[in-house]
């Protein structure tokens, strides 16, 4: 908890992961007590379909604290998010690198 002020985190569960549930780790987030930047909200990625310029509902996120501790759940994704969606994996770190807001 201490690291938090200092450095970014991103923390990231697929919302269809039966070895470790969304809902435990968005209770262990929630437990740590920090002010919520910006409440839950839908975070979108490209589309995986070729030549589309549409976005899609990738999940939704959480930011906490002034320094952006975000926590993303990811649309039809399980324990290994990148296997699963690497779309939206890819979008996801390319926005936490970039420091874009989900």
């Amino acid at each position: 908890a201490e690291l938090i002020p200092r450095h970014r985190f991103l923390i990231y569960s697929g919302n269809v992961d039966a070895c470790v549930p969304t809902w435990g780790t968005e209770r262990w987030t929630r437990d740590l007590n920090y002010t919520v930047e910006a409440e839950w909200h839908p975070w979108t990625s490209a589309s995986a379909t070729p030549h589309s310029s549409a976005h899609v509902l990738a999940g939704y996120a959480v930011r906490y604290g002034t320094n952006g501790f975000t926590f993303t759940t990811v649309r039809g994704a399980g324990h290994e998010v990148p296997r699963y969606k690497p779309e939206f994996a890819l979008t996801m770190i390319k926005k936490f690198l970039a420091d874009e807001k989900f």
